[in-house]
Formats: structure tokens, C-alpha cells, sequence
């Protein structure tokens, strides 16, 4: 279904004309909001204007399109760049963390010991 004005404009009415952004939940964006706490009720200004994305903080915005109602939610910009960027964060440090465990797969984790040199005999010693 795609987002038409109609959608958009029906989506914004049902979460009452404002931000529905939530920092305990997981679509969230993890701020604690100064005047309201853990709800941002933002109602959508020239600073701030609404935007629908989907629940899913790492799905695709072009995925989206496809999304029932119940699958998305209404943010302001600020509250959507922010759960943008920590869902970035959270995917580049679980890439770093595979590729460090890809890492350590590669080598032997015994530490490498010098081998001593063998003792070779001089001609003095060999002839006594």
C-alpha cells in the first residue's frame, strides 16, 4: 500500500497530531525527552515536521511502503534521525564485533614461542 496524503494524513490523526516516539519502547528513539520525560509529543512544526516510519528501526524506508498501518508510527524528524542513527551505530558495532571474532578464527591463539638455538660444538670441545 503506498503512502499516499490520505494515508499520511489518517496515520498522523490516529496518533492524535504528534510525535509517538517512546524511549522504553524498542522503536524508540532512546532519548529522555526535558518536558515530557519518556514521551515526545511534538505536534509537528516547520523545525520538527511529522514523518510515518515503520516500527522496525532497520527496515529500509523503501520497505516500507509495503507496511501495514499497525506497522508503522508517526515521528517527528529529530526523534526518527535520532533512532536512524542509533540503529546505524548498533548495526556498524555488531559488523565490527563479527569481524573481530572473524578475526581471531583465522590465526591460532597459542602464543608463538622463540625455539632456543642448538648448542653447536667448537672444534676445541669436540677434540678433548
Amino acid at each position: 500500500m503506498a503512502m499516499t496524503p490520505i494515508r499520511f494524513r489518517t496515520l498522523v490523526d490516529r496518533a492524535g497530531q504528534h510525535c509517538q516516539c517512546d524511549a522504553d519502547e524498542p522503536y524508540g528513539c532512546g532519548k529522555t525527552h526535558p518536558t515530557t520525560g519518556d514521551r515526545c509529543y511534538e505536534s509537528g512544526s516547520w523545525r520538527a515536521p511529522l514523518v510515518v516510519v515503520p516500527r522496525d528501526p532497520h527496515l529500509p524506508l523503501h520497505e516500507a511502503v509495503g507496511l501495514l498501518d499497525s506497522q508503522l508510527v508517526v515521528m517527528c524528524r529529530p526523534c526518527s534521525a535520532r533512532r536512524a542513527n542509533k540503529a546505524k551505530a548498533a548495526l556498524a558495532a555488531q559488523a565490527a564485533e563479527q569481524l573481530a571474532d572473524a578475526q581471531l578464527g583465522m590465526f591460532d591463539a597459542t602464543p608463538y614461542v622463540v625455539p632456543k638455538p642448538a648448542k653447536t660444538r667448537t672444534p676445541k670441545e669436540s677434540a678433548a
